[in-house]
């Protein structure tokens, strides 16, 4: 999948300037994990007049296997309403959605993806999953391991006010100016 930013109405600092590279700067950059999803099927999506974004951006996240990132594709227009709910920072939002999307130790356990991949790391003495496993089953705990896990990319042409969510983790960015 190919994800076009929208620069010229973007509401934070581009994805790719976060990455060390200059504004005017061609980038293309890379995610790895299990698909997107489109922001109609969260709860809330009708449409109305106080739309809740960051809660359904939330009720999205919380299908995904935490073993990959939390990535939003999000429309200028939902970029927009998401600053104006108070997400005038990509971090604020990172923060928000790391504090709200979360679940139970048992549902966690439940995961074929935290059976493979996060009990080894438990067993190992890694943190957050070790705390995690010792927890009892109706503790609750975020969806993603940590804050850094969750990405905004502004695309689109202010036509589709839906978010949508990817259970992608970033991998890298590399410059198109100097390959050509």
């Amino acid at each position: 999948m190919v994800i076009a930013e929208h620069e010229d109405r973007r509401r934070w600092p581009p994805f790719h300037v976060q990455h060390g590279f200059k504004e005017q700067e061609s980038i293309v950059s890379f995610f790895r994990g299990l698909g997107v999803v489109p922001g109609q099927v969260a709860r809330g999506s009708s449409v109305n007049e106080n739309v809740q974004f960051d809660y359904q951006v939330s009720e999205l996240f919380s299908t995904f296997t935490g073993f990959f990132g939390a990535l939003i594709i999000a429309d200028p227009l939902v970029a927009a309403r998401l600053k104006e709910q108070g997400h005038d920072t990509k971090d604020k939002l990172f923060d928000w959605l790391h504090k709200n999307t979360t679940q139970t130790v048992k549902d966690y356990k439940s995961r074929n993806f935290a059976y493979l991949f996060d009990c080894p790391r438990a067993l190992h003495g890694d943190e957050p999953w070790a705390t995690w496993y010792k927890l009892p089953d109706d503790a609750v705990i975020p969806h993603f391991p940590h804050v850094s896990d969750f990405r905004i990319v502004v695309a689109g042409g202010e036509t589709n006010a839906y978010p949508q969510a990817g259970n992608l983790s970033y991998g890298l960015s590399v410059s198109v100016d100097e390959r050509t």
